[in-house]
């Protein structure tokens, strides 16, 4: 009975002695792991969680690990999935975010070695949108700024390599951060400048002549823009050449050589019978008269002088000149083409004895032939007073009749001239 009993206090002993050796055992182990987290050696921690036995925390600590192991091996899926079945333990709901960014980063990274700039920019942004929403978590600070320099040296590499639209796309991406707002400018006008477009080109170096070479860029653009309007108006594209003139507003001669070309615009268009677009560039011009050859001085008080006066007015403001020139004015309706006066007055227009045609006489041969009248057109009667002072008659009154051409596919005043009744005043 005395040994029965002894044996058996032997037997429970020994099983305590195994049952402590295994929690002590089990113990280290857990503390193995978690000292292999801390120093990040997912590897080693596995390893000891795994030796921990099949508890609970034991299998939670192996699972944790686990996904840790994916993420540094780059299989993001494998550490999203792990991080996912482990729900709220420790920090997994957070790191699913995490895994996403250091997702995006890696993918910024390869496209980056690919020569993708838009792949590249997109996925950056997605990276420090994504760490931006751990801010101080585990090193979401650090990475952030990493994404924000990868994406900035990747710019410089495509600005300095000509691909403007990129970088100028990466660096607005970047906004305000270091230099990046001045640098989009730049690359901006650069892509411009790329494009033949220099005048904005020239504008937007100017905007930022701190950044590189903006300031030698921008008049290098304007020199470019002046010597293509040249070519332009050399070419007798002078709408295109009032335009370029234009747009480099008060750079060297520009304006004067806009109104040049605006003025053969307008002498070919009347060549060409398009009437109301050669009035709507009369319109745009600072001395319209000057589409006209200019009459002597002396002749400032002949009827000649005041028919030229009133033609450069006239086809400067269309039928508004009437009311600024004359006290009265009537307008008779349109003529018919065909009708009577229309056929009487078309037969005067080809004699340049008549005195319908009386009003051309003054006009060199150039001018005539801006206004030379065809089939297009019908005529209307203006009755209007006017006077001017004489030196050698005295004050004349004058209440001529203007005979108006009318360009009938356009109701467009051509030209007038002058049927004279004038009476010592």
């Amino acid at each position: 009975m005395k040994k029965s009993i002894a044996m058996l206090l032997l037997c429970s002993l020994m099983a305590a002695l195994i049952l402590s050796g295994c929690a002590g055992a089990e113990e280290r182990n857990l503390q193995a792991g978690e000292q292999a987290l801390a120093r990040e050696d997912y590897a080693a921690a596995a390893s000891a969680f795994e030796k921990a036995g099949g508890t609970p925390d034991a299998l939670r600590l192996l699972h944790y690990a686990m996904a840790f192991q994916a993420l540094e091996a780059e299989d993001y899926a494998g550490a999203r999935s792990g991080f996912q079945g482990l729900g709220d333990f420790r920090d997994s709901a957070l790191m699913i975010p995490y895994t996403g960014a250091r997702e995006q980063e890696a993918r910024a990274r390869a496209s980056q070695a690919a020569g993708d700039a838009d792949a590249a920019a997109e996925a950056c942004l997605a990276a420090v949108a994504g760490y931006g929403e751990l801010t101080f978590f585990r090193d979401c600070d650090q990475r952030s700024e990493a994404c924000r320099e990868l994406l900035y040296s990747g710019a410089v590499e495509w600005m300095d390599g000509g691909r403007y639209a990129e970088a100028a796309s990466a660096f607005a991406a970047l906004g305000d951060w270091r230099d990046c707002a001045g640098l989009r400018k730049y690359c901006e006008a650069a892509e411009l400048e790329t494009q033949g477009s220099f005048p904005a080109a020239a504008a937007l170096f100017a905007e930022v002549p701190e950044v590189r070479d903006a300031s030698a860029r921008a008049e290098a653009a304007l020199q470019q823009a002046y010597r293509d309007a040249e070519e332009l108006l050399q070419q007798k594209e002078y709408e295109a050449a009032a335009a370029a003139f234009a747009a480099l507003g008060d750079y060297r001669d520009a304006a004067s050589q806009a109104e040049t070309a605006t003025v053969s615009l307008v002498r070919t268009r009347l060549q060409a019978g398009s009437y109301a677009e050669a009035l709507e560039k009369l319109s745009q011009l600072q001395d319209p008269a000057s589409v006209f050859p200019a009459a002597e001085p002396a002749e400032a008080e002949n009827l000649n002088a005041y028919l030229h006066s009133f033609l450069n007015t006239w086809m400067t403001v269309h039928s508004g000149i009437m009311t600024a020139f004359f006290a009265n004015m009537q307008l008779e309706p349109y003529l018919e083409p065909g009708g009577e006066l229309d056929t009487r007055v078309r037969a005067e227009l080809v004699d340049d004895g008549s005195a319908l045609n009386y009003g051309f006489q003054y006009l060199n041969t150039d001018v005539r032939e801006l206004l030379r009248p065809d089939e297009g057109f019908t005529a209307a009667r203006v009755r209007a007073s006017a006077s001017w002072y004489s030196a050698t008659e005295g004050p004349v009154e004058v209440q001529p009749v203007l005979w108006v051409l009318l360009d009938s596919r356009q109701g467009n005043p051509v030209v007038a001239a002058v049927l004279e009744e004038a009476k010592q005043g």
